[in-house]
């Protein structure tokens, strides 16, 4: 089923006799799918499966920054602290849009994404970030038009490790994976998720990768042969060599890898340092 409908191939191991040969195929594949990020979960012998997801994304800009005009300046903290970074410059006719209290910008990337950028005013950060929903964002996009942009951004790369808090599916006895094997014995037990994203002269470069270890509440009821789970690979490689207004992006910024047909979110997150 995983490989006809889903086009992911199963990886059979053995969490029972061999669960540090099963523990190490896993972040192999983490570290392989994700373009290096180390990313595991825990396992025991009544492991049943592990799922991953991961996404390895490399992209150049339509346009790329000219290092020759790079400089060093100020980015404004949200306490009012400066630290000095490297400015990328370009001056491009971009997609943008104002709106209350904030500005926002589109860089083309040369594989028909975008990185759209969402600069709140000074002193508004906090409540733009709470205001900036799914649907709040698909808007800012379409209210975008044409203008000659003098934009001026940070060399930058950020990097996050977290583990979830899934609720009812992590609970033995509540969670509801009976869609799996008939049972309601399934539960989430462990998690990982890692992500690393920088922007440079040429382009975007991220990873990230999120496992999920899948566990059985009743062991004695599993089917005897062999406590083995299937490790399948949900892996996109997207390795593509592929009005006049100024935007300084200066203080803390929101931004968006977004597919420019579907809208698709591929990456998320926020700048609120870049300093190495």
């Amino acid at each position: 089923t995983l490989a006809e409908s889903y086009g992911i191939k199963p990886l059979r191991v053995d969490f029972a006799q061999a669960q540090f040969d099963a523990s190490q195929i896993v972040h192999d594949w983490a570290v392989q799918a994700s373009g290096g990020l180390a990313t595991t979960v825990t396992t025991t012998s009544d492991t049943r499966l592990v799922i991953g997801n991961a996404v390895r994304f490399n992209s150049a800009w339509s346009a790329p920054f000219d290092p020759a005009l790079n400089e060093t300046s100020g980015f404004r903290l949200l306490n009012s602290y400066e630290v000095e970074v490297p400015f990328m410059r370009r001056s491009a006719v971009l997609p943008q849009t104002t709106g209350d209290g904030y500005v926002a910008v589109s860089l083309p990337l040369a594989g028909g994404q975008q990185f759209l950028v969402v600069l709140p005013n000074q002193g508004r950060f906090v409540e733009i970030q709470g205001k900036l929903s799914a649907t709040r964002l698909e808007q800012i996009a379409a209210a975008m038009t044409p203008a000659v942009v003098d934009m001026s951004l940070p060399k930058f790369s950020i990097e996050s490790s977290r583990t979830f808090n899934l609720g009812v599916a992590s609970s033995a006895g509540t969670a509801d994976f009976s869609g799996i094997d008939g049972t309601k014995d399934l539960y989430v037990s462990s998690s990982d998720h890692h992500t690393r994203l920088s922007v440079s002269e040429s382009g975007l470069q991220a990873g990230s990768t999120t496992l999920l270890g899948i566990t059985d509440s009743h062991p004695e009821t599993w089917p005897d042969y062999g406590s083995f789970g299937f490790f399948g690979s949900d892996l996109t490689d997207t390795t593509i060599n592929f009005t006049q207004i100024s935007v300084i992006l200066g203080r803390p910024f929101i931004f968006a890898v977004r597919d420019s047909v579907s809208g698709v979110i591929i990456f998320m997150g926020r700048v609120m340092n870049p300093a190495p």
